[in-house]
């Protein structure tokens, strides 16, 4: 009886105070309801939860702070549609802000536009947890994968990258177990961690610094630029390039394409790929060369960039000891270096110091193989009054070769053709056989410096150049009507003709001295006025062009003719009118 009067008198205080505040334990509440020194508590059923909860109190857009019974759940901030709806408030979750969404078991959402769909996931600040046990924090921050985490603007773990963590703007984890820090950064293998600006790591891979890839399994990439693209190799420095499995590129713009290579320094040689050990000493990507080479056969080079013995060394060099070769007991020796100026072969190849009994000598262990160099006892010299033969044991010259055709010097045996110089026939033959190569001539100071006077290049423009004049006692061009096609006859050669303006001129022999111009005052034209007329009298080497006079001479010819014809009418106008 006692519940039934005081439920009635609670109905008819709130039916007076209806537009009034209400106060429990306060007569002057300051809210529409004001609780004054105690608790207030909000029950629901116990766990597990209702199976089929009713609606929440309230749905749609709107501001609230809302206690949601049925699931357990708690809202509290604005909404401009149905996030705070039945279907969109997961069980004992909690969403606070604006526009925000808690779907998943014990997942939170709080800030603005934030999302979770994962259970006991979180969502911060725009963020969008859609894994399992996920947090996302920062705008448009996406923690897809289960039991990941996405922090910072557009962070982003893909849903199968699971245990993965993206920090950073514009950061991408997409692969398992994978971790990204930094911006722009991308971590898209198993087990991959990029850390830095721009970096990118695949395949349980490590990159580390700005704008580096590692994209080979297992493979590291540290520093800035730097790519490592084989199985479990490493590239670490600036612009470094580890391309071969389980190699290693260390330095500047160093490159490792030999598997199990190591490559240190700067710009290495890099046109073989038998390369185990490299000490890169170059300058730029076009002046690459190495310090130091060791191959895969065991060759080593020292400033030699192909070795083609076990040592190669470009330059001299210095021992400061002895130096031997095979054995020493009893002189047997394949090659030894001992004493003071003494070298010899088993052969024998000796240098003598000046304390020695014997003259220098070359020896070989042949009769029908020898060369001598003022050799011992009864062995006779080849050099005989300063002569030396090559393949001729009477040479006749200071420098003589045998009596048969061939080339007979080879000045540089290149990979993609050879320079020399050979005899054939009557023909005296000087070769360049790499595409694009020449024949320079001219003078050469005592610094090395070279001034070309002339070149010949076959493939060229021109076959041959020449920086000045040419004094000839008769030129002869190929005229022949059967080297010719599309043979048409000029026309208007003296209105051509007419349009072209001689000048007089000084050569700028100052600003080009390689060019060897003529001072004095010339005639001539100027190319460039010539070619806007006739294109065909005009070539160009190096960017500057000049007139091919020769090839005037038929519009002169032309031109002649027509004024000819010309005289010879107004010749019989003349002699019409006479007769008049």
């Amino acid at each position: 009886m006692k519940k039934i009067i005081l439920l009635s008198f609670f109905i008819s205080i709130s039916a007076i105070c209806l537009s009034q505040n209400v106060g429990i334990g306060t007569t002057t509440p300051a809210a529409r309801l004001h609780v004054k020194d105690s608790n207030v508590v909000f029950s629901a059923p116990g766990y597990p939860l209702t199976a089929t909860p009713g609606n929440p109190p309230i749905s749609g857009a709107g501001s609230r702070m809302m206690w949601y019974a049925d699931k357990a759940a708690f809202r509290v901030g604005t909404v401009t549609d149905d996030r705070w709806d039945k279907d969109n408030i997961g069980p004992f979750s909690f969403a606070a802000g604006f526009n925000t969404r808690a779907v998943g078991e014990g997942s939170f959402a709080g800030g603005g536009y934030s999302t979770t769909y994962g259970d006991f996931s979180a969502a911060i600040g725009g963020g969008y947890a859609s894994g399992v046990m996920s947090m996302a924090m920062g705008g448009n921050a996406y923690a897809d994968g289960n039991y990941s985490l996405a922090l910072g603007y557009n962070a982003n773990v893909a849903s199968f990258a699971i245990l993965s963590t993206a920090i950073g703007p514009l950061t991408s984890a997409t692969g398992p177990y994978s971790t990204v820090v930094g911006h722009e950064a991308t971590a898209a293998g198993n087990f991959s961690l990029s850390l830095g600006y721009r970096t990118i790591a695949t395949n349980a891979a490590t990159a580390i610094g700005y704008d580096n890839n590692a994209a080979g399994f297992y493979s590291t990439a540290i520093g800035d630029s730097t790519l490592a693209n084989g199985i479990s190799s490493v590239a670490v420095g600036h612009k470094t390039r580890a391309y071969a499995d389980y190699s290693f590129a260390f330095g500047n713009n160093t490159k490792a394409k030999t598997p199990n290579s190591f490559v240190v320094g700067a710009y290495n040689d890099t046109t073989a790929t038998n390369r185990i050990f490299e000490i890169g000493k170059g300058t730029a990507d076009n002046l690459r060369s190495n310090a130091m080479t060791v191959l895969t056969n065991g060759n080593v080079g020292i400033g030699e960039n192909n070795p083609i013995a076990k040592l190669s060394v470009a330059g001299n060099g210095f021992f400061g000891g002895s130096l031997t070769v095979g054995s020493l007991a009893g002189f047997p020796y394949t090659l030894d270096v001992f004493g003071t100026g003494m070298f010899r072969g088993s052969n024998y190849l000796s240098l003598i110091n000046s304390s020695g009994t014997e003259d220098t000598y070359i020896r070989g262990g042949k009769t029908t193989s020898k060369v001598f160099i003022n050799d011992i006892a009864n062995m006779g010299p080849v050099i005989t009054a300063s002569n030396v033969g090559i393949g001729n044991t009477n040479p006749l010259r200071p420098l003589s070769f045998p009596a048969s055709l061939g080339e007979k010097i080879l000045l540089y045996p290149g990979a993609s053709g050879e320079v020399g110089i050979g005899v054939y026939g009557n023909e005296l033959r000087l070769h360049c056989d790499n595409p694009g190569s020449m024949v320079s001539f001219g003078t050469q100071d005592n610094a090395g410096v070279f001034t070309q006077a002339g070149r010949f290049q076959i493939s060229a423009p021109h076959a041959l150049f020449v920086n000045g004049s040419i004094w000839a006692a008769g030129t002869t061009y190929a005229s022949d009507e059967r080297f010719k096609q599309n043979i048409s006859f000029i026309e208007y050669p003296l209105q051509k003709l007419m349009r072209l303006n001689g000048v007089e001129y000084e050569m700028k022999a100052d600003e080009f001295p390689k060019n060897n111009f003529q001072k004095q005052r010339q005639i001539g034209l100027i190319a460039q006025d010539v070619e806007k007329i006739i294109p065909e009298a005009v070539n160009e080497m190096d960017g500057y062009k000049g007139v091919d006079y020769a090839r005037l001479v038929p519009l002169l010819i032309e031109s002649i003719k027509e004024l000819n014809k010309k005289v010879e009418q107004q010749q019989k106008q003349i002699e019409e009118l006479k007769q008049k």
